[in-house]
């Protein structure tokens, strides 16, 4: 795996929940092959959590997205109305906690912040002004509709709203559009589109690291983590 100042990128990111270890379960999905599901398990010891803290959900193929990944652990564990927080391994999120969602009174949120670029899935938000925490008016993939940018961190209330939410976004017949792609973006508008609220936080640049492509490990490489 990838080192950087002396450990894995997969350490830095797993750090990065401390608050929740032996908190929250924490649900890893990984490929069978290359020993990933071992280097998982030695790595989680060494960070201090035992087998009742995690759980590995291996795959034999690839899956169509995150969100099929998602929906693919959530199968193959016990049901849950437990709340539900999905991160990619590629990004590092420093001294992450939860938002207090039952002050704002929302389904779910999504962390963003301001970056260029049209890569990334986009927030529209209600406010007219800057504030830390606000409510989602649209949700966009590729399509650049405001400034803010998902971090790639995502939040439900339950699972069971993620699931039903998966399925009117990608397995309704109603839909006749071909997905190349199950993102898990796409799942927030068609719960607005439902009547529900979600909420986003705007993080501090501080607080994220992107290490998912060679340009953004390289350049990290080069600075402290965290600036």
């Amino acid at each position: 795996m990838l080192d950087l100042d002396g450990r894995t990128v997969f350490d830095h990111v797993i750090s990065g929940f401390h608050r929740y270890f032996g908190r929250e379960l924490l649900v890893f999905v990984c490929r069978s092959d290359f020993g990933t599901p071992e280097f998982i398990r030695t790595h989680l010891r060494a960070l201090g959590l035992t087998n009742d803290d995690f759980c590995i959900v291996e795959l034999d193929q690839e899956t169509r997205g995150q969100a099929d990944t998602v929906m693919r652990a959530l199968d193959a564990l016990p049901k849950s109305h437990e709340g539900l927080t999905i991160f990619n391994v590629d990004s590092i999120r420093h001294d992450f906690c939860h938002l207090q969602l039952d002050t704002i009174r929302s389904s779910g949120y999504l962390e963003v912040i301001e970056a260029a670029g049209d890569h990334w899935s986009f927030v529209l938000p209600f406010e007219s002004q800057k504030v830390e925490v606000g409510r989602v008016r649209a949700v966009a993939e590729k399509s650049r509709i405001s400034n803010f940018c998902s971090t790639g961190l995502y939040y439900f209330d339950q699972t069971l709203t993620f699931k039903e939410l998966y399925h009117a976004t990608y397995k309704s017949n109603s839909s006749a559009q071909v997905i190349l792609e199950e993102y898990v973006a796409p799942i927030y508008e068609t719960g607005l589109q439902q009547g529900l609220q979600f909420s986003y936080f705007v993080l501090k640049p501080e607080l994220i690291d992107f290490c998912g492509i060679p340009s953004e490990y390289e350049a990290l490489r080069k600075r402290k983590i965290g600036r």
